[in-house]
């Protein structure tokens, strides 16, 4: 990961990850640990990344509220890198990365289907290190997904459940 190869010093874990602070006339002593970490990674994350102040800054506020962030910009312009090296300091995270285009299937998003259970009657996917499953997603050109994909992204997005043969699965995205 970009973040453990620059010997980054601040890590949060899942939980702090997800911190919203409720009382905004009291401040508990975690919730200081966990401003004080975020201001050192976005820190850490300013000098690495020249001139890209506003979009860590944003990366950190969907963090703390839990929503998503979309990154615009040119090519080139270092939105996958950053997306990467900003995931890298969340303890037990799992990062997946993918660039749509109009012939991206959804095995390539969501995982392969699970033969297995087709013999037994069902269809469902096998999403070990796909989307479904991961903590932090960078979707490179999501624009450009065919209408299936993009279809298919809502539930995720939106209320962070994935649908396997009708079963739903919790999306742990943060």
């Amino acid at each position: 990961m970009v973040g453990s190869e620059e010997g980054a010093t601040h890590t949060l874990t899942q939980m702090e990850e997800r911190l919203v602070i409720q009382d905004t006339v009291e401040t508990t002593h975690d919730s200081r640990d966990t401003r004080d970490k975020l201001k050192a990674i976005e820190l850490e994350l300013n000098v690495r990344f020249m001139d890209r102040k506003e979009p860590i800054h944003s990366l950190t506020l969907g963090a703390l509220s839990g929503q998503h962030v979309l990154l615009l910009g040119p090519p080139g312009t270092a939105k996958s890198m950053l997306a990467r090296a900003y995931s890298s300091y969340i303890e037990g995270s799992s990062h997946f990365s993918w660039l749509l285009t109009q012939y991206t299937t959804p095995d390539e998003i969501f995982g392969p289907v699970d033969i297995q259970a087709i013999k037994n009657g069902s269809f469902q996917r096998i999403v070990k290190g796909k989307l479904p499953v991961a903590h932090t997603a960078f979707i490179d050109e999501v624009f450009k997904g065919s209408s299936a994909i993009l279809n298919s992204l809502l539930s995720i997005l939106q209320e962070r459940i994935y649908y396997n043969d009708g079963t739903h699965l919790e999306c742990p995205l943060l």
